[in-house]
C-alpha cells in the first residue's frame, strides 16, 4: 500500500493545515512506528550489553585510566615515553586520525599502554593498573578504575 496516495493534505484560509489519513493508512504507520521502537530498542539493548561486556573485562584485566589529559600535555606525555624507550606498536590510521580520535599503543618490557584521544574529551592512557598508578604519581594526574568510555554510558549501568 502506497500510504502517500492515501494521505490528503488542506489548507485552510489562515494557513492552517489540516491532515486526512485512510484508516488502512494509519494502522499502516502505527505498525511501521512499532517495528522502528522495537528495532530500536533491540539495537540499544544489544549495544548497552556489549558496553557492560567491555567493563567487565576491563575490570577482570585489572587495568586503570588516567583520564582528561589536555591535548599539549597528552602529546608530550606520548613522545617523553618514546625518548625513554618505549615503543610504538600500533597508531590509528583511519580518515579522521587525529582530528576526531586517535590511538596510540606504546610497548616497553612487556608493559602495554593505550593511548586515546578525541576532540570531546581529550587524552586517555590505559594500561594494568600498577602502570598507570606509576605515570599518574610519576606526572600528577589521578588514576581511575574507571574504563575511559563509561562517562558516556550514563543510562548504562
Amino acid at each position: 500500500m502506497d500510504i502517500a496516495e492515501d494521505v490528503e493534505l488542506e489548507y485552510d484560509a489562515n494557513g492552517g493545515l489540516s491532515v486526512t489519513i485512510t484508516a488502512a493508512s494509519a494502522i499502516e504507520v502505527i505498525i511501521g512506528a512499532k517495528k522502528m521502537i522495537v528495532g530500536l530498542k533491540m539495537k540499544k539493548a544489544i549495544a548497552a550489553k556489549i558496553r557492560r561486556f567491555a567493563k567487565w573485562r576491563f575490570k577482570r584485566r585489572g587495568l586503570a585510566t588516567i583520564q582528561d589529559i589536555p591535548t599539549d600535555e597528552f602529546n608530550e606525555l606520548i613522545l617523553s615515553l618514546q625518548s625513554e624507550g618505549w615503543e610504538k606498536v600500533f597508531e590509528y590510521a583511519g580518515f579522521d586520525a587525529w582530528i576526531d580520535y586517535g590511538s596510540v599503543r606504546l610497548k616497553k618490557n612487556g608493559v602495554k599502554l593505550k593511548f586515546e584521544w578525541d576532540n570531546w574529551d581529550e587524552g586517555s592512557i590505559e594500561g594494568t593498573a600498577a602502570a598507570i598508578t606509576a605515570l599518574a604519581n610519576r606526572f600528577g594526574y589521578t588514576a581511575t578504575d574507571k574504563w575511559r568510555w563509561s562517562s558516556w554510558d550514563q543510562e548504562v549501568t
